[in-house]
């Protein structure tokens, strides 16, 4: 629901910040809390967009919940979570295509791939 609020509701000014976050993303490879904490900042950033109220509160505060728990973990040294990141980038970016073109037809899909990626993991 947040991403089809955004896709209809988006400014440039929101694409720019969206794109803006979504560099950092990409910046912020192979190292996990930043990595973390700027993709809670990503959809936070299009959780802003919607102008239901009651859903953009209710989706920054899940997000604000996620974030206050990032700074607690820890990971191993792991090669391949800069490979990991990289395929969350992508699919970032995928999220900013659509949120430019405006097609809702293509949330279902990268919804799924969204919670997918996180699962494998």
């Amino acid at each position: 629901m947040i991403l089809e609020e955004a896709a209809k509701f988006r400014t440039e000014a929101d694409l720019k910040d969206v794109r803006r976050l979504l560099k950092l993303l990409e910046d912020a490879c192979g190292d996990e809390v930043s990595f973390l904490n700027i993709g809670i900042e990503f959809h936070r950033r299009i959780g802003r967009i919607s102008k239901n109220q009651i859903l953009t509160s209710t989706y920054c505060g899940l997000l604000d919940f996620i974030e206050s728990r990032v700074a607690r973990l820890t990971w191993p040294e792991n090669t391949e979570m800069s490979i990991y990141h990289h395929k969350r980038v992508r699919l970032h970016a995928n999220i900013l295509n659509i949120l430019e073109a405006q097609d809702v037809s293509k949330i279902p899909a990268i919804v799924k791939e969204h919670h997918s990626q996180v699962q494998r993991r």
